[in-house]
């Protein structure tokens, strides 16, 4: 529902009192400008209250600025196609025990309030198939520990109103015992654009496919297969396989003079060696799901691990140390 801003602070909340406390000569003229200033105020979107149980956390109102919604994925390193809009934003954190709802309960909840209001979705993407840690690195989201994102279990949707004054987006993760909700909404002017058009492909249904993958490989010589789980401390997968990896087995099918390394990373928690074998087994793991599972000749796959010798990001914080915990695939020849 969009409202009229209500006065809360300053000259106005001090002008609202002498009117209602006691009989003023000019009354009838200060309510008359009062509810000219009210008409005339900039459109506010009620924010959809968290569900029932939930705690709200952190909330901050940014001043007015150029800020956005994303409408695709990020892309063979490349950022997301987005929808910006000048205006004010609110940024809002709460939090909900996981069992009460999961996040596609949430999500669902959440788009039912925007539509209800009159937004409709943007765009709407779940971790790996968003971008992993490069989407959600270029989203301007609260930090630890008011909200967490699991980059391997997160959710993302954004939405805007017909008359583009409200753009809104959602992001929901998790910790395991508890489900964190973080809402952007930007309330402002309508100057509504998008990014420039790019080369590369826009809002793909899936976002890794053979050749985009072969094309970040081309480009940059290397690829972290992002949305790989596994156990801690250990080389087991705890997830299904995620498109990337089935995008980069449709590649070594469709390419078979491409060679590939597979090299495993992790975060410096732990021994040099112990790190180093880890690591080196995590590729491993993923090696043998390609050619296990998915048919790849592993011929053309070589396996190696580094363990935190080649590190991304900081290891001081959590996001550092996911963003670290990673296999890449390495070009070693064959796209010429």
């Amino acid at each position: 529902m969009i409202r009229p801003a209500p006065f809360t602070s300053g000259s106005e909340c001090s002008l609202s009192r002498s009117i209602t406390t006691g009989w003023q000569p000019d009354r009838i003229m200060r309510q008359a400008i009062i509810i000219a200033l009210m008409l005339s105020a900039p459109a506010i979107h009620a924010m959809p209250a968290p569900p029932k149980g939930s705690t709200l956390g952190d909330q901050r109102t940014d001043p007015s600025g150029l800020y956005s919604i994303a409408t695709g994925p990020t892309l063979a390193g490349h950022p997301p196609e987005t929808m910006a809009m000048t205006g004010v934003r609110t940024r809002q954190v709460s939090t909900i025990p996981s069992g009460d709802a999961n996040l596609a309960t949430l999500l669902n909840y959440f788009r039912q309030a925007y539509e209800n209001d009159g937004l409709t979705m943007a765009y709407q993407c779940a971790d790996i198939d968003c971008g992993g840690f490069d989407f959600r690195d270029s989203r301007d989201v609260l930090p630890p520990p008011e909200m967490y994102v699991d980059l391997g279990n997160f959710m993302y949707a954004s939405f805007a109103s017909t008359d583009s004054e409200t753009l809104a987006e959602l992001i929901l993760s998790t910790d395991g015992a508890l489900n964190y909700i973080h809402i952007s909404e930007i309330i402002g002017q309508t100057d509504t654009q998008l990014d420039p058009a790019r080369e590369y492909p826009k809002q793909p249904s899936d976002p890794w496919t053979a050749d985009n993958l072969l094309a970040a490989l081309r480009d940059h010589g290397h690829v972290a297969l992002a949305g790989l789980t596994f156990q801690s401390g250990a080389s087991r997968l705890t997830n299904g396989t995620p498109q990337i990896v089935m995008a980069l087995a449709d590649a070594l099918k469709q390419t078979p003079s491409l060679q590939i390394a597979l090299v495993g990373h992790t975060d410096s928690v732990g021994s040099a060696d112990g790190n180093q074998s880890l690591s080196r087994n995590r590729a491993q793991t993923v090696a043998n799901l390609l050619t296990s599972e998915l048919g790849v000749n592993s011929a053309q796959i070589t396996v190696g691990g580094v363990g935190f010798f080649s590190p991304i990001a900081s290891n001081a914080t959590d996001e550092g140390r996911d963003r670290n915990r990673r296999v890449e695939a390495v070009l070693l020849g064959g796209l010429d």
